[in-house]
């Protein structure tokens, strides 16, 4: 987690490319910031979450 507030939460991802071992990815970082909606359930990333990050084995 890279910061919060009342209604968001940032995140830093990284992802595995290539050859890179688990302790070592070198993919990315992207950091998603989620807020949470009016509705007080819907959440929302912005920007999109990465299909590497989403779905990490398509993409090694």
């Amino acid at each position: 987690m890279v910061g919060s507030s009342d209604l968001t939460v940032q995140v830093r991802y990284r992802w595995l490319t290539g050859n890179d071992a688990n302790c070592c990815p070198s993919g990315g970082p992207v950091v998603i910031t989620y807020t949470l909606g009016s509705d007080s359930r819907e959440v929302t990333p912005n920007p999109a979450i990465p299909d590497e990050v989403a779905d990490p084995g398509a993409h090694r």
